[in-house]
């Protein structure tokens, strides 16, 4: 990417249907807001452009959206989300221009995430622009460290995103193992598909 300018989307993935949890977790309240404004509210801190990726009760999430840059924001529907959350990272990432050198991950339920946590991811991806930066994180359900979202990937790696089906992008990260940079990020650890992880987030 020697050639091209450092420029950021955000592809903010919203198209689940909250099964485990009995409700819309893009709607659940967070310090006043929903998650999901939560989310974009965050997303635009360090990107120039924004790709929300809708799915389960896509319009009624849709007119819940409420963000200041709706000029750099783009809303979709993934048609196919019950095929898994590969499919909507595939159509956000497939929206993008050529221009974009690099694309964020962001999930909308990660509700501790704050603005240095995204501002951290972004100074490691302009300081290694060729490598893969993601959040390293205690994995409440399995005990154990992992890699995951929110994560920045480098427009080499776009294709790969783009043929993403079932499953997501953490198979990336573990098939580029070399090219990945792992940042300690704790509140990633923190989601919402239970009814334990809402009682977790109201007594935050």
């Amino acid at each position: 990417m020697s050639n091209l300018t450092f420029k950021i989307a955000c592809v903010l993935i919203a198209a689940g249907n909250s099964s485990r949890l009995g409700q819309s977790k893009q709607l659940v309240k967070y310090r006043g807001k929903t998650l999901l404004n939560t989310a974009i509210n965050l997303s635009q801190v360090a990107t120039d452009r924004l790709i929300i990726v809708l799915g389960s009760d896509a319009e009624e999430h849709r007119r819940s959206i409420q963000t200041e840059k709706s000029a750099l924001t783009t809303v979709m529907v993934n048609e196919d989300w019950n095929q898994g959350m590969g499919t909507s990272i595939a159509r956000g990432v497939s929206e993008l221009s050529d221009d974009f050198s690099h694309v964020l991950i962001m999930l909308c339920d990660q509700w501790a995430l704050n603005e240095q946590d995204l501002l951290t991811l972004h100074q490691n991806s302009t300081t290694h622009p060729n490598k893969i930066i993601c959040c390293e994180y205690l994995d409440r359900q399995s005990n154990k460290q992992v890699l995951g979202a929110p994560a920045i990937f480098p427009k080499a790696f776009f294709k790969e995103l783009i043929q993403l089906r079932e499953t997501g992008a953490r198979k990336i990260l573990e098939a580029h193992s070399s090219d990945v940079i792992s940042v300690d990020v704790a509140n990633a650890g923190y989601d919402l598909d239970t009814a334990q992880d809402l009682l977790r987030l109201n007594r935050h």
